[in-house]
């Protein structure tokens, strides 16, 4: 990914790691006022940051976190036709809703444990990954007109990037799994079995390829399996043991 686009999509990197571990559903919508309400609700550009939408273990989650992000991903879904305006895209709005919040209060929950842990970015770190940033743009003038596009300052992107490398480094910390031969074996021939049934009648089956061919890629995909599976497990407890008011 090139540095522009590190820009545009930074703030949404935490929720799109965190969505897979929104598995709990919830009926629960945040209203632009802050509130938490049953029911459909259409939510405008215009907002009180300062509202309090959650506090995770005394640490407020406020509309400066959760509108930016339900706004980004309402106007994504509406690049691809959605209007929500029928009853079904209303129902995925309020879904949506759930999980952005959902996922913020996972990644506050995260950053607790992983600060509890030890894991700490000093500025110069933070401002070698601006200067990183700002090398994908022509001017200056242009950084800071992505910046306000994206309603962020550059301190609200420091603390961004502050976060994902913390709550990263702790992941590369409590994330320690491997992949076995026999693993990469047993996905192989699944996938093999699953080749010859999708091809059973057809005039030009499928060709499974030789396992060295795809080893690489049966190994990463095993490894993120279990990444995630750890995750989930670690995320539960964390959970289990947090302080977590929806208001």
């Amino acid at each position: 990914m090139n540095n522009k686009k590190i820009l545009f999509f930074i703030i949404a990197l935490i929720a799109v790691l965190m969505v897979g571990c929104a598995d709990k559903d919830t009926n629960n919508t945040v209203e632009p006022n802050g509130n938490v309400e049953n029911g459909s609700t259409e939510i405008s550009g215009e907002y009180d940051e300062s509202v309090v939408v959650a506090i995770v273990n005394g640490v407020e989650i406020t509309n400066k976190e959760f509108m930016p992000m339900y706004l980004k991903t309402k106007l994504n879904y509406e690049d691809y036709g959605y209007t929500f305006v029928t009853e079904e895209e209303l129902a995925l709005l309020e879904e949506l809703k759930g999980t952005i919040l959902e996922n913020l209060i996972h990644e506050e929950v995260l950053f607790q444990e992983a600060t509890r842990s030890g894991h700490t970015v000093t500025d110069d770190r933070l401002s070698r990954e601006i200067d990183m940033i700002k090398l994908g743009f022509a001017s200056d003038a242009e950084y800071q007109e992505a910046l306000i596009s994206e309603g962020l300052t550059e301190a609200d992107l420091k603390e961004i990037i502050r976060r994902d490398i913390v709550i990263g480094n702790y992941f590369e910390e409590v994330l320690n799994v491997s992949v076995t031969e026999e693993e990469i074996l047993e996905m192989y021939y699944e996938l093999k079995e699953l080749y010859e049934e999708m091809s059973e009648g057809m005039e030009e089956p499928f060709v499974m390829p030789e396992l060295a061919e795809i080893r690489d890629e049966l190994s990463d995909e095993i490894m993120y399996n279990k990444e995630m599976e750890e995750l989930y497990r670690i995320l539960d407890g964390l959970m289990e043991k947090s302080d977590v008011q929806i208001l």
